[in-house]
């Protein structure tokens, strides 16, 4: 299955509502999304240029992970 923005948010809402992945000029990262006013970005980004250089199993993984330290600081 082909990854899609879409796709991984959808995922990530599932597992934490307040957690996005957010494109960046040549990267992804993941951004704490809880406060309206300020979008923080966390410790883990994803330096790939475009979402189909990883598979959705992949970013499923890569999700997990970083859900998981964002948990572990807060």
């Amino acid at each position: 299955m082909k990854p899609t923005l879409k796709k991984i948010n959808t995922y990530l809402q599932a597992r934490a509502p307040h957690i996005q992945l957010i494109k960046g000029k040549g990267y992804f990262y993941f951004a704490d999304t809880d406060d309206s006013e300020i979008c923080r970005q966390l410790p883990d980004s994803i330096y790939v240029c475009h979402l189909n250089h990883l598979t959705l199993e992949h970013w499923f993984r890569e999700m997990d992970r970083a859900i998981k330290q964002f948990e572990k600081q807060n």
